[in-house]
């Protein structure tokens, strides 16, 4: 994160890292792990690994835990974006019923 917080991209692509320094320099975007920082945000972009077990299975626990983390915080009108490799539905069928439950809200209606 630290990396990411100074500009600096693991993906080597000079679209990308002027992007992000964009971002940065705009002053609309801070990179963070702190959920307390992130008490002003109206976007939330979860990016998190999907590691697989030995079937080939995905466990879904870093991107269950980032929402868990943040589904306090959300208000009416916020956009959740999840940018992590799922399969199909994992977000109607594991990342609504999360946000819906923590946070009091109603998808489509409230977020």
């Amino acid at each position: 994160m630290s990396k990411l917080s100074l500009g600096q991209c693991h993906i080597k692509d000079a679209v990308v890292e002027n992007l992000l320094a964009e971002a940065l320099g705009s002053g609309n975007a801070e990179p963070t792990e702190d959920v307390d920082q992130n008490r002003d945000c109206s976007i939330y972009l979860i990016c998190a690994p999907t590691p697989i077990n030995i079937n080939n299975d995905p466990d879904l626990e870093p991107i269950e835990q980032l929402i868990k983390n943040i589904a306090p915080l959300v208000q009416k009108v916020d956009l959740i974006a999840v940018e992590s490799t799922v399969f199909p539905s994992t977000c109607e069928q594991v990342v609504l019923p999360l946000v819906e439950r923590a946070s009091g809200l109603n998808h489509m209606t409230d977020f």
